[in-house]
């Protein structure tokens, strides 16, 4: 089924007459009078007024962003593309809770009027740009910093401006020789002890993720981006007043405030305690702050986000909140404004998808990675099913060695399959399979959206297969995206293992008049199997004692050094490497006693080993760890953690921009023992 809108007409944004409050706004920062500047252009304005107006104010500053939809079974966020995104002038009163002993304060907003100053829409990405008057930047700039704390109090918490806090040194004032181990540059672990203490449980999934995936060497961009996110995804119910009654809660509207600041009015008598509020935000500790405070006409730049969500024609709101998603604080607007829509919003899990130009029929590329044709080769094995790029050996063993060519790495995730299926006198193709040189099936079940612009309205359309997995061939001048997919394969639903892949043509009847050379793809969804377990003794003794399961203690009544003696064994199907380390509460102490093994490098307190060949999938070692006699009592611990050496070519990390010779870390295994010390 096909669903059409009409596509908004916008003008460009220096023929668009000012709004009120932008004319109120420019005479602030101009001194030209509201009336005289009222309903005209940009271009006129600046054409009459050239003499007596700073010409910066009449340029343009772009802020970008992007929309997008979070799964709440993954945690993962999807593009929304090709949805309207509003921008408002906005001004709003507030009334600003700051709960005594909390580090946030938190707003509710009344009495709020806008005006829509501009219209863009994301594409196919969720990404949107939209230029915005740069006086209006300005007179938010200039309000916020002409008063006591609104810099801080109107500001988003983000993940890194937890950073600062942390009291381990970003920087050392020199290097030493031989180095002793380092934190790394972001402390990860301590900022995940602080966001567990504030509550931020979506920070501390993504923290999670992104210290297990970067590796050195990787663009930084990657890390950046993931702690500019915000620190809480949602607002979060502050704590009830306790001067109010316990009945706010059982009830939609907030008791007057005249009983708990001498500044409430009739109008804020029936403010909504839990529905209305925005935050937490930071706490400004310039000054003291009562527990109430009024905040009246507070501008800001706003935005609202609407889809047409139920292929209705009409656009449905799917993103409302808008309130200070900008840091207007910064001069600094090239961070990303990511706006989070509700969960009846349309999202799309492709984005990116490759440029073909098509000569032939044929399954070219997985994901934006080619697997046939001129270049194929170079990347792909057709045969034995396996990318040649990512995750090469390294035959010394030693994870800061030498990589040699080829590499073996096989795919995990939903594998994008592009190429070309234009066959004369076809009208429907289909994707087969043989899994483990078994019988040809037919992939049927997958369907997936397309999108374009046409003819000013917007079209959608899902492309679903029959019973036989037969799917109709969509005419390439009709410009859908992505144009030329072939199969969204989600092979997690699929058993691991080895597949051959072919591509049939139908003719109106649906019998088959031609198929494709078959390719294979090697799968795997596995994650490796790791071990851990630690034997002690104390100082001369020389007998090895095991240590309990269930909260390992280990008592030095003499305080002496303590030996561990650490196993640990990994096993995986396509094993990438495997390192084995130990930590401590942040006192250190504990130092590797024994040399790396054959093919494993020292890697700070602990070892690490990178497969050397495709056979190298299994590994048992042995390292022993010494704590100092005068180290601190406390909790030390001992981990392993190994990955597969599996990808996905989708584009999501920086192996595109890297022609595929990276090393993607994307399926892991991690455990440890802790150990607590007296």
């Amino acid at each position: 089924m096909t669903t059409s809108r009409r596509k908004k007409t916008v003008a460009p944004p220096e023929k668009r007459p000012l709004t009120k409050r932008q004319a109120e706004r420019l005479s602030a920062v101009s001194k030209l009078q509201v009336e005289a500047i009222a309903d005209q252009t940009i271009f006129d304005i600046a054409e009459k007024y050239r003499f007596e107006i700073d010409p910066t104010l009449l340029l343009f500053r772009k802020v970008c962003g992007q929309v997008v939809k979070k799964d709440p079974a993954t945690g993962k966020t999807f593009p929304v593309p090709f949805a309207t995104v509003h921008v408002y002038d906005t001004d709003c009163n507030f009334w600003l809770y700051a709960p005594n002993g909390w580090p946030w304060v938190w707003l509710y907003p009344y009495g709020c009027h806008k005006e829509e100053i501009a219209t863009v829409h994301t594409d196919e990405c969720g990404n949107f740009c939209a230029l915005i008057p740069r006086w209006d930047i300005d007179y938010v700039w200039r309000w916020r910093h002409e008063r006591i704390c609104f810099p801080d109090i109107f500001v988003r918490p983000r993940i890194d401006d937890l950073i600062p806090w942390l009291e381990i040194p970003r920087v050392k004032p020199k290097f030493k020789f031989p180095p002793d181990p380092e934190p790394d540059p972001i402390p990860f672990e301590q900022l995940k002890a602080r966001l567990q203490r504030i509550g931020a449980h979506d920070a501390i999934q993504r923290i999670e993720t992104l210290s297990q995936r970067m590796e050195a060497g990787e663009p930084a961009a990657r890390m950046q981006a993931e702690l500019k996110q915000p620190l809480f995804e949602t607002n979060i119910r502050p704590p009830a007043p306790q001067t109010l009654p316990e009945a706010i809660d059982a009830g939609p509207a907030m008791p007057a405030l005249a009983g708990l600041t001498d500044s409430a009015g009739e109008e804020t008598s029936a403010l909504a305690f839990m529905d209305g509020l925005i935050g937490p935000f930071f706490r400004c500790r310039d000054i003291w702050l009562p527990e109430w405070t009024p905040i009246t006409d507070v501008p800001d730049i706003t935005f609202e986000v609407t889809q047409d969500v139920d292929n209705d024609g009409d656009e449905e709101p799917i993103y409302t909140e808008g309130f200070f998603d900008v840091r207007w604080e910064s001069s600094n607007l090239s961070d990303p404004v990511i706006l989070q829509a509700s969960p009846i919003a349309q999202a799309s899990a492709i984005c990116k998808q490759p440029e073909l130009q098509c000569t032939d029929v044929g399954i070219l590329m997985a994901g934006l990675m080619p697997v046939t044709g001129t270049d194929g080769g170079l990347y792909h094995n057709k045969i034995t099913g396996y990318a040649l790029r990512p995750n090469k050996p390294i035959p010394s063993g030693l994870c800061s060695g030498a990589q040699s060519a080829p590499a073996a790495a096989p795919y995990h995730g939903t594998l994008q399959l592009y190429g070309c299926n234009h066959h004369p006198n076809a009208l429907y193709y289909r994707l087969s399979y043989s899994f483990n040189n078994g019988s040809w099936v037919s992939f049927t079940d997958h369907s997936w959206k397309v999108f374009r612009w046409h003819n000013g309205h917007l079209e959608t359309q899902l492309v679903v297969p029959d019973t036989d997995g037969w799917y109709s061939i969509l005419p390439s001048s009709q410009d859908w995206y992505p144009d030329h997919l072939l199969l969204n394969w989600p092979t997690t639903a699929y058993p691991d293992g080895h597949y051959r892949v072919k591509m049939e043509f139908g003719n109106n009847a649906k019998k088959v008049i031609h198929e494709t050379q078959e390719i294979a793809f090697r799968v795997d969804n596995s994650r490796p199997t790791v071990g851990l377990q630690v034997e002690y003794r104390l100082g001369n003794d020389t007998t090895w004692h095991t240590l309990n399961a269930v909260c390992p203690v280990i008592n030095r009544p003499n305080q002496e050094a303590v030996h561990f003696r650490v196993t640990a064994s990994m096993s995986a199907q396509h094993a990438q490497s495997v390192r084995v380390w130990g930590s401590t509460c942040g006192a250190g102490g504990l130092s590797l006693a024994n040399d790396a093994p054959d093919k494993w490098e020292v890697a700070g307190v602990g070892i690490c080993h990178w497969h050397i060949n495709t056979a190298d999938n299994v590994t048992i070692v042995k390292p022993e760890f010494t704590l100092a006699a005068n180290a601190s009592p406390g909790v030390y611990s001992f981990h392993i953690k190994a990955w597969e050496r599996s990808f996905n070519p989708a584009g999501g990390d920086s192996g595109y921009e890297n022609d595929w010779n990276y090393n993607p870390s994307q399926v892991w295994r991690q455990t440890e023992i802790n150990i607590a010390v007296f």
